[in-house]
């Protein structure tokens, strides 16, 4: 899926916009490939893709508040 349908799925996901409307604008055929879809991937790893990818694309390598804030939290605790 394209970065941007797939930013689009992802922040409909986020702010709780029914499956229905997201797989009738991504004119996905049936609800399972919509279902399938938003399923397979949490909001959190979609946002860290879709951050990563769209920095390479730009040549920003710059880390941005949510990046840092997700690394805070998978170090360990002493």
């Amino acid at each position: 899926m394209s970065t941007a349908r797939d930013c689009f799925a992802m922040t409909c996901k986020r702010n709780g916009i029914s499956r229905e409307f997201i797989s009738d604008s991504l004119s996905h055929s049936d609800i399972r490939v919509t279902s399938s879809y938003l399923d397979s991937m949490s909001i959190d790893e979609s946002f860290t893709i879709n951050n990563k990818l769209l920095k390479r694309k730009n040549g920003d390598d710059k880390k941005d508040d949510h990046e840092e804030d997700q690394e805070r939290e998978s170090e360990p605790k002493e």
